[in-house]
């Protein structure tokens, strides 16, 4: 008798982003991301809300705020990870952010795992010109350039 077994393997997907709304979309819906294309953030920080994982590779590319000085109506921040959020990135930069803390990134009792991640031109006000984290926890870094 002869018995076949089926197995279904799990597929993993990554969503290819090339612009700051394709970025903000990809976040939104929890997608596992894959940079094509510096981009510039020309809205608002980019957010990671309270409780979900986000992954990125920035696959050698530069994610830029482009910020000379502090916008306090918008927040000044590249990334900001929320309380119960975690952001896995990776392979590229974060630059041009400024705010009152971490103007690269601001760590709001989440956790940020960074490898190989070179932050640069970023301001703190108050705090951390590169990162700024509020909790004990998500200090993952791997070959972090400040």
């Amino acid at each position: 008798m002869l018995v076949a077994l089926l197995c279904s393997a799990t597929t993993f997907s990554q969503t290819s982003v090339s612009t700051d709304q394709e970025l903000r979309n990809a976040i939104a819906d929890k997608a596992d991301i894959k940079l094509m294309a510096d981009i510039d953030l020309t809205g608002s920080t980019l957010n990671i809300a309270e409780g979900i994982i986000v992954t990125i590779d920035l696959n050698g590319h530069t994610l830029n705020r482009g910020l000379k000085a502090r916008e306090w109506n918008t927040g000044g921040q590249v990334i900001t990870v929320r309380k119960g959020a975690t952001l896995n990135l990776t392979g590229g930069t974060l630059k041009g952010g400024w705010g009152g803390d971490g103007g690269g990134i601001n760590n709001e009792e989440g956790t940020a795992n960074l490898t190989d991640v070179n932050i640069t031109g970023c301001t703190g006000d108050d705090r951390g010109g590169g990162f700024t984290f509020s909790n004990t926890l998500g200090k993952n870094f791997t070959k972090i350039e400040v």
